[in-house]
């Protein structure tokens, strides 16, 4: 009965191996060593490649992960994924092998349910200080989906590094929609949701067509401008960029000392 290989039959190929081995010359057993040590080598560089050299593709480092700990494992590679091409956009020089130190803002975590869709959503903020910027990341996902993750920039109010340029998965630090709307509400209307009142300033802007759009009230028109010309000016907008347009408007205004 057929046994398969045999310890006879590796016994006879190591001794065929070895006559031949002997009845090569100097130079032919040279030859083979030389080829020996090249695949060898080959060999090795390829484990390296494949592994050590290997192009990282997601960043894989949180100081406290454990705030993600309601978060599906997929959905976490999926924003790790997202995060890489975000930091990547910003320094394609960067060394991303210093990036071991993104640290979940404390108190920053939220988290909703829809129940009608069985879809999850949870907010939070990051912060990387070996590159030193600040992202608002959204995660969402039901049982039969992961969506992309969103990753975007800060308003400078929020950002631990304001002096930082952000590039984001759909917003930059420039975004007009990071800073408008703005509005100011007279001073002690603390509830704008209570009553007809119309803000004293309310700003907002169209990147489209390029035009920021500043409405004021009747009342202190002049110095109302001002505070709104101020606060563009603190933002990273590039107001050259665009028209800057007045709206004066007396509806619902009530200025103070009238009735």
């Amino acid at each position: 009965m057929d046994q398969g290989f045999s310890i006879n039959d590796q016994n006879k190929t190591s001794s065929i191996l070895a006559n031949l081995l002997q009845n090569l010359s100097r130079k032919q057993k040279i030859v083979i060593l030389v080829v020996s040590q090249i695949i060898f080598i080959i060999a090795i560089i390829l484990i390296i490649n494949n592994t050590i050299l290997k192009p990282r593709d997601r960043v894989d480092t949180f100081d406290n992960k454990e705030t993600l700990k309601n978060v599906p494992q997929a959905e976490i590679e999926l924003y790790e994924q997202e995060l890489w091409k975000v930091i990547s956009k910003t320094d394609k020089n960067l060394d991303k092998s210093v990036i071991d130190d993104v640290v979940v803002r404390e108190d920053s975590y939220t988290e909703e349910i829809d129940k009608n869709n069985n879809m999850h959503q949870v907010s939070f903020v990051i912060d990387i200080d070996s590159i030193q910027q600040s992202y608002r990341v959204i995660l969402s996902w039901n049982n039969s989906n992961l969506n992309t993750p969103i990753i975007d920039c800060l308003p400078i109010s929020e950002s631990k590094y304001p002096n930082s340029y952000c590039q984001g998965s759909y917003r930059n630090s420039d975004d007009l929609t990071l800073y408008l709307p703005y509005w100011v509400y007279p001073q002690g209307y603390d509830n704008p949701n209570a009553g007809p009142m119309a803000p004293d300033i309310y700003i907002d802007g169209d990147r489209t067509t390029q035009t920021i759009t500043i409405s004021l009230s009747t009342c202190n028109t002049e110095e109302n401008k001002k505070k709104a010309l101020k606060y563009l000016e603190d933002t990273p907008i590039d107001l050259s960029q665009y028209e800057i347009k007045y709206n004066i408007s007396n509806v619902n205004a009530v200025c103070e000392g009238n009735s």
